[in-house]
């Protein structure tokens, strides 16, 4: 705005400068040309009368009017006087011509001089016109421009009140969420917290019910190792009764069977023989299923039906046990394994070294099958 401002004084200064040169000009000449009059025609005065009688019948010019005016009346009306008349009153005369140039020339002067006048004031009036334009336009761009600066301002305004208001929002909504969240947080952690006492309490009621059952296992395991020692003791003591009994049999049966040879014949001999054998055979074999039987621990809740298979294998000459197998399963192992357990400690099947060899032949291996519910089949 006060660039604008300056402009247009700068643009106004310019136009009334020149006007003032002007001016400047125009006195200048006309003071020399007052000032140095020319060599050919002297100064003259403005108004020229000529001394005659009174009596001379010429008439007076009007001193009222206007030198402007009464130089060309004069030089119009006054006649040329007479010769005589100059000749009587020896008044010298003065040329009537140079009085209406020099005239015309101040008359011109003056015509000029206020013809610049009114130049001057045109291009003063020009100018102030034009600078008072420029100044109501200056003050139109100013109170426009303050206008658009209160505008801005406004808007400014409520631009900073409405990010203040929207601040102020988002500020409470994110309070209202870190509340949310904080309360959110702590109900998290109280829910974990129950949750990890409750976890906490199931555990250490888990152990102590595991620990009670371990306990419980563990004196059912020494209750059933000392019943089962107390049996196997029982079954060696049986085991050992029997053995005496059986070797007492063979031994009698053996020595009836020698005191009959002399007196029976070569075939009778051969049948009583064989079934000497197959006698011996089936009791080494229900001697072998009753020592493993004796030898056998059950579980006390085994279940009812099972059935097993095993293939033992025995040295002939002794009785020692070479192997021992499951043929047939019982789809139980802990059954299985128990049945092939009892193999173990029933053996060595000493009889055997006192039976023929033809039976000692048939005890190399054997299969046997075992039921809980129907022992010695």
């Amino acid at each position: 705005m006060k660039d604008r401002r300056s402009t247009g004084r700068s643009g106004l200064g310019v136009p009334i400068l020149l006007a003032l040169g002007l001016h400047g000009a125009l006195f200048t000449a006309l003071a020399v040309h007052w000032n140095f009059p020319s060599d050919a025609e002297p100064p003259q005065p403005l108004v020229q009368a000529t001394l005659v009688g009174v009596d001379s019948g010429v008439p007076q010019p009007d001193r009222s009017a206007p030198a402007s005016q009464a130089a060309p009346n004069a030089r119009k009306e006054t006649p040329s006087p007479a010769p005589k008349a100059a000749e009587e009153n020896d008044v010298p005369e003065v040329p009537a011509v140079a009085q209406p140039e020099v005239n015309v020339e101040a008359e011109k002067a003056t015509q000029e001089k206020a013809k610049a006048d009114a130049e001057v004031k045109a291009q003063a009036d020009k100018a102030a016109q034009e600078k008072a334009k420029a100044d109501a336009e200056a003050k139109a761009q100013a109170e426009k421009a303050a206008q658009e600066k209160a505008k801005a301002d406004t808007e400014a305004k409520a631009q900073a009140e409405k990010a203040a208001q929207e601040k102020a929002k988002a500020d409470a909504d994110a309070k209202a969420k870190a509340d949310k969240a904080a309360q959110e947080k702590a109900k998290a952690d109280a829910d974990a917290k129950a949750k990890a006492d409750k976890a906490a309490q199931e555990k250490a009621k888990a152990d102590a019910d595991a620990k009670a059952k371990a306990d419980k296992a563990a004196q059912e395991k020494a209750k059933a190792d000392a019943d089962a020692k107390a049996k196997a003791e029982k079954a060696a003591q049986e085991k050992a009764k029997a053995d005496a009994a059986r070797r007492k049999k063979f031994a009698e049966a053996a020595a009836a069977a020698a005191a009959t040879d002399d007196g029976v014949g070569q075939e009778q001999k051969t049948r009583q023989n064989a079934q000497q054998a197959a006698q011996a055979v089936n009791g080494m074999q229900a001697l072998i299923h009753k020592a493993v039987e004796q030898n056998w621990y059950h579980l006390p809740n085994e279940p009812a039906g099972l059935t097993v298979q095993l293939s033992i294998k025995l040295v002939p000459s002794t009785g020692e046990l070479k192997d021992v197998s499951v043929s047939r399963s019982s789809g139980n192992e802990t059954f299985d394994r128990n049945a092939i357990q009892a193999v173990h400690q029933a053996a060595p099947f000493s009889e055997l070294a006192q039976q023929p060899a033809a039976v000692q032949k048939q005890f190399q291996q054997l299969t046997l099958e075992f039921k809980p519910d129907a022992k010695g089949q």
